[in-house]
């Protein structure tokens, strides 16, 4: 890595020596598996590298990448970097981290981010986990007639940072996942069910619950109906809390806010939900799958509390948005790959748990909805907060489960469905980086028959 930096610091220097420059580089080793009736659908093991170069100097970013880590690679990378500088408009909020790290580059290790178990298993092993993982998911039930796909993906990565303010910086890190898709038939009904799991350590990973719970979720919804249109209780799972969670963390990326796209613009220290919900954006959290020692550019791991009780606290920050709105970074700068710039993303991202149990929260309601699925959360309108999405589930009645609805839409708020939220369960589950207990909404219009 410094290897690569001396390279493109001498070609730069002798065009300015006054030029700041940074390289950020990810090399990756990759498996993804996917099995078909037993037999392998899809195989790919895959070795990836790349660096991403930004210079910066009086105020203009400069920016390319390259695959290509030869030294007439990274020379024609630092061309085409200095090339695009010259074409972008001035900005005093550009710049480096102002973090200095006189060390050599050595890895950085952070509790819970790295398993080194994952290359002692083989090959032959992990294909054999998805094969067992699609048997189990068809023998769950006699109505699931097809597995739509069971499929297994791994990665151990190094992320590096190195830039001519002194930063050295690297760690090492793991990520596994399983997904199952299934079809379940009854007469003339069809549904299909899926589910998935993401995990640090594969021995962390629940291959047999994974598939179970896709097959039960397909089960479930078979001779649902309609309901009247009406307003009623309305119980949010862990699942589908998170797919709501996903909204509100792009709602409080400060980029968001300062294009004037969100819907908590101008909203710190308000009231915006319940008391009871507390959201909490993590990149320290053990065993997280977003859980790092430093962001995109350098700084630091941090642990923040976005929303306290009901009340908005603060936004996500990179470095750029952070000075548009003279305040620090909250170290969530994330490039998605070498090739993409920095801007404002959450970590782990998620509401903290209550005391009540999501039996408990269920036997109190007389009358309500179970959400299963939603579709088409990608309409919830940014600025607004308003929704009108597709859902299935399971009818409450007297605290118990009646009947599987679906061809029904709920409606209404972001902001006024926080505010309904009555019970928080204890069940905090994560799903990728976004996480949440069950939660109840008193009140939500319910779009049916």
């Amino acid at each position: 890595m410094y290897h690569i930096f001396s390279i493109i610091r001498e070609m730069v220097k002798k065009i300015n020596p006054e030029i700041e420059m940074e390289i950020f580089m990810m090399e990756t080793n990759q498996v993804n598996i996917e099995v078909r009736d037993q037999q392998i659908e899809y195989f790919n093991l895959a070795e990836k590298s790349g660096v991403g170069l930004r210079i910066f100097h009086e105020g203009k970013l400069g920016f390319a990448y390259s695959s290509d880590i030869s030294e007439d690679g990274l020379k024609k990378m630092a061309v085409r970097a200095l090339d695009n500088r010259k074409n972008v408009v001035e900005d005093g909020c550009n710049g480096l981290a102002k973090i200095k790290q006189k060390n050599r580059m050595k890895d950085i290790k952070v509790k819970g981010i790295y398993s080194g178990n994952l290359r002692k298993i083989t090959i032959d092993d992990k294909i054999n986990r998805v094969k067992e993982m699609e048997k189990s998911a068809l023998s769950y039930d006699k109505r699931i007639k097809k597995i739509l796909y069971s499929c297994y993906s791994d990665e151990e990565s190094r992320t590096s940072i190195i830039n001519s303010l002194g930063m050295e910086k690297s760690y090492w890190s793991t990520y596994c996942s399983i997904g199952v898709g299934v079809l379940a038939e009854e007469n003339t009904d069809v549904q299909v069910g899926s589910h998935g799991q993401e995990k640090i350590s594969f021995a962390d990973l629940n291959f047999d619950g994974v598939a179970k719970k896709a097959a039960q979720r397909a089960v479930a919804i078979l001779g649902a109906r309609k309901v009247k249109s009406q307003k009623s209780t309305v119980v949010f799972p862990p699942l589908i809390a998170c797919n709501f969670l996903e909204v509100l963390s792009n709602a409080l990326c400060a980029d968001m806010i300062q294009k004037g796209k969100s819907l908590f613009k101008d909203k710190i220290g308000k009231k915006i939900s319940s008391p009871l919900i507390t959201i909490i954006d993590d990149a320290t959290l053990s065993g997280g799958i977003a859980t790092f020692p430093f962001d995109d550019e350098g700084v630091p791991s941090q642990r923040n509390v976005l929303i306290n009780k009901g009340v908005l606290k603060g936004y996500l920050y990179d470095i750029y948005t952070a000075r548009k709105d003279n305040t620090q970074s909250t170290g969530n700068a994330s490039r998605g790959y070498f090739g993409g710039l920095p801007s404002p993303a959450p970590t782990n991202f998620f509401i903290e748990k209550q005391n009540v149990t999501r039996k408990e929260i269920i036997e109190k309601i007389k009358s309500g909805l179970y959400v299963m699925n939603v579709m088409g959360m990608h309409m919830v309108d940014p600025v607004s907060g308003d929704f009108s999405v597709g859902v299935e589930g399971l009818w409450i009645d007297e605290g118990i489960f009646s009947y599987p609805v679906r061809g029904i839409t709920i409606a209404g708020n972001v902001i006024e469905l926080l505010n309904s939220i009555e019970e928080v369960g204890n069940d905090l589950t994560f799903y990728d980086n976004f996480g949440s207990p069950t939660l109840k909404i008193s009140e939500i219009s319910i779009g049916g028959e």
